[in-house]
């Protein structure tokens, strides 16, 4: 078995430490998330447009949303409550719309449909008034902090037990032959 310097050893154990950092980056900002202002019902903007196209959205394990692209060429994705088969029905080329959306801050270039309104019927109505419950980030922030600290841990546990094996051999190779090739 060939010598591992200090720097095999701490390439060795990069996994551990990228690991850890990007859990701990990541619980910080589920911490940090509900500090993120969000737009209130009062905020949304208000815009008319021609419909091009109603597309189906496929999502991971089977689900389906809706999104609409307008004749210049602007994507939305639908949020709000509606009802799919009457969207399919009402919405067709050219169909013109009164639509309230959210300028996402954070994401600017993704731009959501809260509220859409068809000659007067509302075809999707919103629904994000409800208090937010935090539970579940409270714990992925929880498991993921603790996972990112057991990561380091590890990752230093690691270096350690390889630098005290190589100290070892070295010491081997140094009873057996004399002096230490570096």
């Amino acid at each position: 078995m060939r010598r591992k310097s200090d720097k095999d050893i701490r390439k060795e154990s990069f996994g551990f430490l990228l690991s850890g950092c990007i859990c701990i980056i990541f619980s910080l900002f589920m911490v940090l998330y509900p500090l993120i202002p969000q737009t209130s019902y009062e905020e949304y903007t208000e815009k008319e447009v021609i419909i091009e196209e109603l597309e189906r959205i496929h999502g991971s394990k089977g689900s389906v949303s809706y999104g609409i692209i307008t004749d210049n060429g602007d994507k939305y994705t639908l949020t709000g409550d509606f009802n799919s088969a009457e969207l399919t029905e009402v919405l067709c080329d050219g169909t013109i719309a009164t639509v309230k959306c959210d300028n996402n801050n954070l994401f600017p270039f993704i731009k959501y449909v809260e509220e859409m309104t068809v000659n007067g019927k509302r075809l999707v109505t919103y629904n994000n008034d409800a208090p937010t419950d935090w539970t579940i980030n409270i714990i992925v922030c929880i498991v993921s902090f603790f996972a990112g600290v057991g990561f380091l841990i590890a990752c230093r546990k690691e270096i350690i037990r390889n630098r005290k094996q190589q100290e070892k051999r070295d010491a081997r190779i140094i009873k057996k032959y004399g002096k230490l090739k570096k």
